[in-house]
């Protein structure tokens, strides 16, 4: 069974914690999850949801 979180999959779930464990540097990994924070909040908007 696949779940889905977000609009994305359980095995992209998987590898965006997987990339994220990869990143060492402290700055890089900010900016990823700013990258990644950004994202969810386009496809939120885009579901014509409101934000919680």
């Amino acid at each position: 069974m696949t779940y889905n979180f977000y609009g994305i999959t359980e095995a992209e779930l998987f590898r965006l914690i997987t990339a994220y464990s990869a990143i060492k540097n402290p700055s890089i990994r900010a900016e990823f999850l700013r990258t990644v924070e950004a994202w969810a909040m386009d496809q939120w908007d885009a579901s014509g949801s409101e934000v919680p």
